[in-house]
């Protein structure tokens, strides 16, 4: 990834690309064309992340303190809920630009 603002290119995951726009230091060096809304912003998205991680681990644990091991009727009951779709675009598309590795470095 590369970040838009200051044009530094990361080998990582999003995580690290919030860390650099938010100027959190550790992993990665601060970007400093950052302005004071990026860096809200994706401390922003940093805190959700991890509140959601905490809220989904509890939603776990009480579907699994609930849960009863049916038969076939539980799977037909099951058949008619939607299913989950993916993202086309998120929050963080606007700080990031997909790198292209060439084929011959993949394979290193």
């Amino acid at each position: 990834m590369q970040c838009t603002l200051c044009k530094k290119v990361f080998s990582g995951r999003v995580y690290r690309l919030k860390e650099h726009v938010a100027n959190i230091v550790g992993n990665v060096v601060p970007c400093q064309k950052a302005s004071k809304d990026n860096q809200f912003r994706c401390r922003q998205a940093i805190m959700d992340a991890k509140n959601r991680e905490k809220n989904k681990q509890k939603e776990v644990e009480e579907v699994k303190a609930a849960m009863s091991i049916g038969g076939e009727e539980d799977l037909e009951e099951m058949e008619g809920l939607p299913r989950k779709t993916s993202k086309l675009c998120g929050p963080m598309d606007e700080f990031a630009n997909p790198i292209m590795i060439p084929y011959y470095l993949e394979r290193l």
